[in-house]
């Protein structure tokens, strides 16, 4: 990654917590992951992002 290029990020801008779970109900990755993020490696990132599709889609739920 060069130092122009952000890194990769499943943030959609909908930044809000569902509790007790503390899992982003934008971009699902967990409080953690949140606060880890900037120092993650690119692979480890794009690691996490790949398992995003599989965790619940907690604006369905909310809606529901």
């Amino acid at each position: 990654m060069n130092l122009e290029q952000k890194p990769s990020s499943p943030c959609v801008n909908l930044c809000r917590l569902q509790r007790p779970a503390e899992i982003c109900v934008g971009c699902r990755r967990t409080l953690a992951e949140i606060r880890a993020w900037k120092n993650m490696s690119e692979p480890e990132r794009l690691a996490i992002m790949r398992d995003l599709p599989s965790r619940p889609d907690l604006l369905s739920l909310e809606a529901g």
